[in-house]
């Protein structure tokens, strides 16, 4: 038996009946890692000294009974999440040797829970994009397709290094490289899990998610991660519930939305038509399918970019190599010190975005750009509602293509899917529902009202039921 094809709730079982001990399983997942990872690779920091004691941790909770949903289940989180004591980059220069000294919150919870952590995946610099081609540390391969990169979590989950994930998502940084690596993924509702200690990149749209092999994974680790936390000012003080409750319920009756604006020339043929495939199937378990519209949809990515730089390029003042970060070397004045520490340490992408960012909140332009887009994020708010008043859930596309994006304009257009529900704060899950010629996944997005991940993860997992997964090339699929 290979353990590193488990699932998640697969390896709790195992554990639970005595069957293996943590400490089989981490090394398990380290030989794994040894082997396939100088491929991709997926990790910026590896933390195996670390893990093997956590594991030693877990086996002595469990054999006390102690343990909880992740007790001993391996986890790899992406390097924007602080971690106390271990290096967290966020993907650049600029933070290259930053260790932290504190835990972001939900590190705390999954410590709390005695979960493993294999080490610091890699991304984009400070989470802006979804391909690792603009990180400091190099590019991530597509397992399905090494001509794709593709950040760490997702592809570490799909190469099997590790049964799970924890990434942020932006507007579709996660979900996206997720639905390309043939992957599930869950982005909460804003709020739902607390950012603290996640590096800031676009605050009013970051929010800590999870990429597993399936839904019913995603339920377990969101359970784990999600609630109110008082360091946290954006958190929801709504409380949580059991995101597995509707995992198994009946279709019959439940109304998906298909808004037309989601299957337009925007987004490829092959991807439309595996899509609606996966609708028609959902009509086939008793579902009804309605057309719906969501006009602003015309809006998104200038509304999204427009508010994303603005917030980017305020978080990224702070790095001004004085207190903490990449500091530029012989300087003979306060200005000169800050323009070479942020000119040498920044990446073009960074920089590319702050100008943006800056432009649209200056005094000449904050009428017509950033007030407009703000005008816009709550107009789409509103049309969403609307469509949730006769629907209980959207379907939608994850992506807009089914291949490697090549170039800026491509890479800020592939997003025009996924960031309509991250302007809105609503939650959505990501998993495959086809394979393009090209062997490349498919992916499609359930969308749901505010703090109702349960019924998404449900309609999710009904799908996941009836489809067969392909495995990629990496692991002897096509």
């Amino acid at each position: 038996m290979d353990i590193t094809k488990l699932k998640l709730r697969q390896i709790r079982d195992m554990l639970d009946n005595g069957q293996i001990s943590c400490k089989e399983i981490i090394n398990a997942y380290i030989e794994r890692i040894d082997d396939l990872d100088g491929d991709l690779p997926c990790f910026i920091t590896r933390t195996s000294e670390m893990a093997l004691e956590q594991a030693s941790d877990a086996d002595k909770r469990i054999a006390n009974g102690d343990a909880g949903e992740l007790t001993g289940i391996p986890l790899a989180i992406s390097d924007n999440i602080c971690t106390k004591g271990v290096k967290t980059t966020a993907g650049g220069k600029m933070l290259e040797d930053f260790v932290p000294p504190y835990d972001a919150t939900i590190i705390s919870r999954l410590n709390e829970q005695g979960a493993v952590l294999l080490g610091k995946t890699n991304l984009d610099e400070m989470g802006m994009s979804g391909s690792t081609k603009n990180s400091h540390f190099g590019n991530t391969s597509n397992p399905y397709n090494s001509a794709d990169s593709t950040i760490g979590s997702a592809a570490g989950v799909a190469a099997g290094l590790f049964p799970a994930g924890i990434a942020a998502d932006a507007g579709g940084t996660m979900t996206c490289p997720a639905a390309n690596c043939g992957m599930a993924s869950i982005r909460p509702t804003y709020g739902r899990v607390s950012r603290y200690g996640l590096i800031a990149n676009a605050s009013s749209f970051d929010q800590i998610g999870g990429i597993a092999n399936d839904a019913h994974d995603l339920a377990i680790l969101l359970g784990a991660i999600a609630g109110y936390d008082e360091f946290d000012r954006t958190s929801s003080t709504k409380a949580t519930t059991d995101f597995t409750a509707k995992i198994g319920d009946s279709l019959k009756g439940m109304k998906i939305a298909l808004p037309k604006e989601f299957y337009g020339d925007m987004v490829d043929d092959a991807v439309k038509e595996a899509v609606l495939s996966a609708a028609k199937q959902y009509e086939e378990m008793g579902a009804d399918l309605i057309e719906v519209s969501i006009p602003s949809m015309e809006f998104a990515i200038p509304t999204y970019y427009i508010i994303a730089n603005a917030e980017i390029s305020s978080n990224l003042a702070r790095y001004d190599g004085i207190k903490f970060g990449y500091r530029g070397e012989d300087i003979d004045s306060y200005e000169q010190l800050v323009k070479r520490s942020r000119t040498e340490a920044f990446g073009d992408e960074a920089k590319r975005r702050i100008l943006l960012g800056n432009f649209v909140l200056s005094s000449d332009s904050y009428k017509d750009y950033f007030e407009k887009a703000l005008a816009v994020k709550q107009k789409m708010m509103s049309e969403f509602t609307d469509v949730f008043a006769s629907c209980d859930v959207i379907l939608t596309p994850t992506n807009t293509v089914n291949s490697p994006v090549e170039g800026s304009v491509a890479s800020y257009n592939s997003i025009y899917c996924a960031a309509p529900s991250s302007i809105a704060m609503l939650p959505s899950i990501t998993t495959t529902c086809g394979y393009g010629d090209n062997g490349m996944p498919i992916g499609m997005s359930i969308i749901g009202r505010r703090f109702d991940e349960a019924t998404i993860i449900g309609v999710a997992d009904q799908f996941e039921r009836g489809f067969n997964k392909i495995l990629p090339a990496l692991l002897g699929g096509r």
